[in-house]
């Protein structure tokens, strides 16, 4: 049994109105943490020039700052929770530290205009060491197949460019079309996008239609795989 970091990514469906409010959450734990580098950095100028000067370097420090200047600086605050502009500095904190912090979050992001949220947690669980099965396959990871196994069975790769170009093409021509900076250039440019960000779809059957290969090496040939702070 040990301790193992495990992350969860879900899809959000917020009505007009909740979108507006992420968006305005979104934006002010942007501005706070903006503001809060902007305050550190001024602070080691000061620094530099002699003056003797506390520079907020952790998350106490940045808030009480944020608390003092918040009225002058961000009149409107009040038209968002209070942790949106503490999710903006813990954020700044965090990355001041270096990375020394381990802290275990939830992040709400934005892609091509759908909403996520995002989960670390920490579970207690008994790792494997094997999978229970006796017999080992060799699997390498290629660019004209998606895998191909040692017993000579190939996964063919979904393509999944190719299977989105007619879609891709049909809405750049309508993007071009669209007069710059119209509502309707502002949709297309949305649709545009979220094709973009589509996930591929990978369910596949592997196929024996390719001539055997002799057994590869167990390691990948090849292998690929972002946000403001949470």
């Amino acid at each position: 049994m040990g301790a193992v970091i495990q992350a969860y990514r879900f899809a959000l469906g917020p009505t007009p109105r909740q979108r507006r409010a992420l968006a305005s959450h979104f934006g002010a734990a942007r501005y706070a943490h903006n503001r809060g580098l902007q305050l550190v950095l001024q602070r080691l100028e000061q620094r530099r020039a002699g003056e003797d000067v506390e520079v907020p370097w952790t998350l106490p420090a940045l808030r009480r700052e944020w608390n003092r200047a918040k009225h002058q600086v961000a009149p409107w605050w009040a038209e968002n929770s209070k942790e949106a502009y503490s999710s903006g500095l813990d954020g700044l904190a965090r990355r001041l530290e270096k990375g020394t912090a381990r802290i275990l979050a939830a992040t709400i992001s934005r892609t091509a205009d759908r909403w996520y949220v995002s989960f670390t947690v920490e579970v207690q669980r008994t790792v494997p060491t094997h999978n229970g099965a006796s017999s080992v396959i060799g699997v390498e990871v290629g660019v004209r197949h998606l895998a191909v196994l040692s017993t000579g069975e190939v996964v063919p790769n979904p393509h999944a460019l190719q299977r989105s170009e007619r879609r891709l093409r049909r809405l750049n021509r309508e993007l071009a079309r669209r007069r710059p900076h119209s509502q309707r250039r502002d949709q297309t440019r949305r649709k545009l996008a979220r094709v973009h960000a589509a996930p591929p779809a990978c369910a596949v059957t592997p196929s024996t239609n390719s001539p055997p290969r002799s057994p590869p090496s167990t390691a990948p040939s090849s292998s690929s795989s972002s946000t403001w702070p949470a």
